[in-house]
């Protein structure tokens, strides 16, 4: 699957390198990020980032990740200018066949827009196409701007303000867009970009809540965000300082707005001691261009005592009054010792140990000893009568933990069921009808806290990696006499 994992169309990088993350997280690569780094050379959407990476020597994902932001970024600046309508010259005395739509003989020829080639409005005139019954009204008529033939003044596609505007929009873009990617590639060989969100969303005034603080010896009004991480000024109060305290230097640190993929634009930063209620702190304050207000981040929130995180905490001294039934271990049903019926005409099977991957050995050698140290199985050193081969199953959602199984379906044909009744919903609310205090019980392991009669136990005998185990407790999958809802 991870190498049929491709790039979708407009898909931002990040979401398709989270995508082959999460498929490569099952396959035990040796080096992810290397494995990442092919599947994006081969299937990513963009052939400038497939050139870069092959022009680039030693290129980190890192790298990659930086240089097609900044390509989805010029994309998304350059997207508007590709509406521009483009004009289509199509002769009258085409060979192709002639559709109700075409223009009629009386008109030499016809504009459309590119980007809609069903247009209803003429190209010409600006009235509506095709014109039936009529020849275009713009025909043989002279143009007052451009002084050229067949085409209004309303439609003129050479009207000198619209030329100079225009070329001077491409211009800036390219500027841009050309300075953007030298930026990206000369950051290959710097540091790393820091990047941080601000996550304040705009909302009624009243909910918001404001704290001023010294600097310079000014009071500037704050937005308190604990959603951020950085301090932000913006640029007019940055102006209204005295910037002749202020060393003011670039930063590489990128800002973006609560949902937007589009970072803010950054003057630069720079480091002070600011003051609130007798409390002072040194922090660095990020300058962003604009009059969109002030910002104060978590940690300096914390620093000057205007916020405090607290969070309520169970009453220890009843968790240490009870410390068995609060231990980390898991605990057994008192009194009742589980003995399976076992029918001894069958005879005893020992199958062979399932070779275990190498790369699960030590996690299968962590569960046991747990499970031992947990009192749920117990080392077995005299003979073994049944042996069954353990499963390994990974834990859905939990790349990193195992569940240790047991393939029973030989020592389960020895086992005489006992049958049950099992409750229906009905007779279920019948019983607690009546009832004033309803309470709910984790049965997570639960069939490890049933423990086995001791004559019960060389049934359930399972090898281990290095030690052969047999279950103190019920084990998983056993259908044994005493289950009250077999399947």
């Amino acid at each position: 699957m991870f190498r049929q994992i491709v790039q979708f169309n407009s898909e931002p990088i990040d979401s398709f390198i989270s995508r082959l993350r999460e498929s490569a997280e099952g396959c035990h690569f040796t080096n992810i990020e290397e494995e990442i780094m092919t599947q994006i050379s081969i299937h990513s959407s963009s052939d400038t980032l497939k050139k870069q990476i092959l022009i680039t020597p030693n290129i980190t994902l890192t790298d990659i990740i930086k240089v097609e932001r900044m390509i989805e970024k010029a994309d998304s600046k350059l997207k508007p200018q590709e509406s521009i309508n483009k004009v289509n010259f199509r002769p009258e005395n085409t060979k192709s066949s002639k559709s109700e739509n075409e223009q009629p003989q009386g008109s030499r020829y016809h504009y459309q827009s590119r980007h809609n080639r069903y247009s209803t409005t003429c190209g010409l005139c600006g009235k509506e196409y095709p014109h039936v019954s009529r020849q275009c009204p713009a025909f043989g008529k002279t143009c007052d701007v451009c002084k050229k033939t067949n085409h209004f003044v309303s439609v003129c596609r050479s009207k000198p303000h619209q030329d100079r505007q225009f070329q001077k929009q491409v211009r800036l873009n390219s500027q841009r867009v050309n300075q953007n990617y030298q930026n990206t590639i000369e950051y290959h060989a710097s540091d790393d970009i820091e990047e941080n969100h601000a996550f304040t969303i705009d909302s009624a005034p009243s909910k918001r809540r404001f704290t001023n603080i010294n600097i310079f010896g000014k009071s500037v009004k704050f937005l308190i965000d604990t959603g951020t991480a950085i301090n932000i000024i913006d640029e007019f109060t940055f102006k209204n300082l005295d910037r002749a305290k202020i060393n003011l230097v670039p930063t590489k640190t990128n800002v973006y707005g609560y949902g937007s993929k589009e970072a803010l634009k950054i003057c630069g930063k720079f480091l002070t001691s600011i003051e609130h209620e007798n409390k002072t702190h040194n922090t660095e304050f990020i300058v962003c261009s604009g009059t969109s207000g002030c910002i104060l981040g978590l940690e300096t929130l914390e620093a000057l005592d205007i916020i405090k995180i607290t969070c309520s905490i169970p009453q220890i001294s009843q968790l240490n009054k009870y410390p068995n039934f609060f231990s980390e271990k898991i605990g057994k049903i008192k009194g009742i010792q589980i003995k399976l019926h076992i029918d001894t005409s069958v005879k005893p099977v020992q199958l062979p140990h399932r070779r275990i991957p190498f790369h699960l050995r030590e996690r299968v050698e962590e569960e046991i000893k747990r499970m031992l140290d947990m009192d749920i199985i117990e080392p077995v050193t005299g003979p073994t009568r049944w042996v069954s081969p353990i499963t390994i199953v990974p834990k859905p959602g939990q790349s990193d933990k195992i569940r240790i199984c047991t393939d029973d379906r030989l020592a389960n044909k020895a086992f005489l069921r006992e049958r049950h009744i099992t409750p229906t919903l009905d007779d279920t609310i019948s019983d607690l009808n009546g009832s004033k205090h309803l309470s709910k019980v984790d049965l997570i392991s639960g069939y490890h806290q049933l423990e086995l009669h001791p004559d019960s136990r060389y049934t359930v005998a399972e090898p281990g990696n290095q030690i052969w185990c047999g279950e103190n407790d019920k084990p998983n999958g056993d259908g044994g006499p005493q289950d009250p809802h077999p399947p």
